[in-house]
């Protein structure tokens, strides 16, 4: 029987740390391990625990920012981070936060449900962005232009190809649209996600949007 991932929790507020507790103690192959209320206990959950997933609040008191984050972000290098933001948190500080290359955002609006199923998709490798969330940010925060990883912009091709990617088109129609083979498909994309330092293709996709490299749009009501 395969192992259920482990999971930890950074969450300032008392009260919902225990409803998060309660609704993810349900998730189906996670096993809950700890929970902080403050920045200082996080470190040494982090290394007694080594959870598989952190749901990390983005007000936990006492969350580094600047040096002291990027630092975080090497500590949590192999953690599945789940971030969960208030809706009121400043575009700034979800930029900054994205540097920790999270798995999934949630916000304080999102149902217990919602983000139990969250947690179990987090759970089994993939990532989960909100659309209208991140387009909020990337709206108010315009473009930014620190990136991790290798660094630099996406050139107009990778940008091209990232947007057809993002409105939902296939690697082949990709290929034919930009008139070039489905093996350097693949290779763009990996270069876009290095560029990126993002975990997948999903991720690669959320932060071009946060970034405003790309304007997703939603497919046409048929």
């Amino acid at each position: 029987m395969e192992e259920p991932l482990t999971l930890a929790v950074a969450i300032g507020s008392a009260v919902t740390r225990e409803a998060v507790r309660e609704a993810l103690q349900k998730a189906r192959g996670v096993r809950w391990v700890g929970e902080v209320s403050d920045w200082r206990q996080l470190p040494p959950l982090l290394k007694n625990t080594r959870p598989g997933v952190l749901l990390l609040s983005s007000y936990l008191p006492g969350l580094p920012t600047g040096p002291g984050l990027a630092s975080f972000a090497r500590e949590v290098a192999q953690v599945r981070v789940v971030i969960f933001f208030r809706p009121d948190t400043p575009p700034e500080r979800v930029m900054e936060l994205l540097a920790l290359r999270p798995r999934a955002v949630v916000t304080t609006e999102t149902s217990l449900a919602d983000l139990l199923e969250v947690v179990e998709l987090v759970a089994r490798g993939l990532c989960v962005y909100p659309y209208t969330y991140m387009q909020r940010v990337a709206s108010v925060h315009g473009p930014s232009p620190a990136l991790p990883a290798e660094g630099g912009n996406l050139s107009p091709r990778e940008q091209a190809l990232l947007q057809l990617l993002a409105e939902g088109v296939s690697e082949k129609e990709i290929a034919i649209r930009l008139g070039i083979g489905q093996r350097t498909v693949h290779t763009y994309l990996e270069r876009i996600r290095r560029k990126l330092g993002a975990v997948n293709r999903v991720h690669a996709v959320a932060l071009a949007t946060a970034l405003q490299f790309i304007t997703p749009r939603r497919p046409a009501a048929a």
